[in-house]
């Protein structure tokens, strides 16, 4: 089923069945950025594979209706209730201007997306993390807490953009409204996501002392589930059914 292409698509859902039938019969996929890949792809995958895990662990008031917007990306309503949901990635742009180069390889190689954080590679520079199969690794290895303070610096960078343009007005058509971040880091994390909040919470307390709004829930969607409010509970529900965005 193919929806929440365009602005003003909705789906109502009626009960946890009915959510799991319905969301599972969407098609979430998301073609390479070179196979014409659109913000829409990116924003249906999402909302999907958050409401299904959310469906799936008893987290949502039904009947939902989700409508797809402009700013934010979607609306869910229920109980008398309008809440948005903005969609966004925890990523580096150089980064992604990597990822869309090493599409376009056509011999064996590989990349080495860590030199993005912890040498801060700039886009003009994203061509030299990508390494043929003979060549040497040249970024430095990542060890003890370093991935999960980079990736702590990751999901807060992507809210404080968010929260520039929350603070401006940008998403007032709804009284409150939801963050849903996707993990687009490519950060190695070697144990427990867990390890990662000491350092998120840290900087996200220096973070939101400088806005006056903030969002309701911040989530972040990895590939192999959802961090559930990561500003509170840091609820980590684990799904390794999820097949990751592109």
């Amino acid at each position: 089923m193919m929806i929440f292409d365009s602005v003003g698509d909705k789906l109502m859902l009626l009960s946890k069945s009915d959510a799991i039938s319905k969301l599972g019969q969407i098609d979430t996929y998301v073609p390479l950025k070179t196979q014409g890949r659109k913000a829409h792809h990116r924003e249906r995958y999402c909302i999907v594979k958050y409401l299904l895990i959310l469906a799936q662990n008893d987290f949502l008031e039904y009947p939902l209706e989700i409508e797809k917007a402009a700013a934010p990306d979607f609306v869910i309503k229920y109980s008398q209730k309008e809440i948005g949901v903005e969609i966004t990635e925890a990523t580096k742009e150089s980064l992604q201007v990597a990822n869309t180069a090493f599409e376009k390889v056509t011999v064996p190689s590989y990349m080495e997306p860590d030199r993005f954080y912890t040498e801060n590679l700039t886009k003009e520079e994203a061509a030299s993390s990508i390494r043929t199969m003979d060549q040497p690794l040249v970024g430095r290895p990542s060890y003890g807490d370093t991935p999960y303070i980079d990736w702590s610096n990751a999901v807060c960078d992507s809210i404080k953009k968010k929260l520039s343009k929350l603070n401006n007005g940008r998403y007032d058509s709804t009284n409150e409204c939801d963050l849903l971040i996707y993990d687009n880091t490519s950060i190695f994390i070697y144990d427990r996501i867990e390890r990662a909040f000491p350092f998120f919470n840290v900087e996200y307390t220096a973070l939101k002392r400088n806005y006056q709004k903030h969002f309701k829930n911040i989530s972040v969607l990895k590939s192999d589930g959802l961090i559930y409010q990561i500003q509170s509970t840091q609820n980590v529900i684990r799904n390794d059914k999820l097949e990751e965005l592109c």
